[in-house]
């Protein structure tokens, strides 16, 4: 799985991913199903609900550079988890 972790707090666990796909995956691996999506121009975003706990999954999209190593740019997936570890 390509993810880059970029940030993490007690309450916050934020990945990075290129692809929307992989997001998906990786979000429905961890036990999140669909709850609602939001769209505006190109802003794009959906939120996940765990299946059995108080946890919430934030999916949205940003323009950002694509890899650490380069200056190619494009449309970046984070996802972001909330609630109680």
């Amino acid at each position: 799985m390509s993810a880059k972790k970029t940030y993490k707090s007690k309450e916050i666990d934020m990945k990075k991913f290129t692809n929307y796909d992989r997001a998906l995956e990786y979000v429905n691996n961890l036990g999140y199903s669909y709850n609602c999506r939001h769209c505006f121009k190109e802003d794009r975003s959906e939120v996940w609900k765990h299946k059995s706990k108080k946890k919430y999954a934030f999916i949205k999209s940003t323009f950002d550079y694509l890899n650490s190593d380069t200056l190619d740019m494009g449309t970046v997936w984070q996802v972001s988890l909330f609630g109680n570890r």
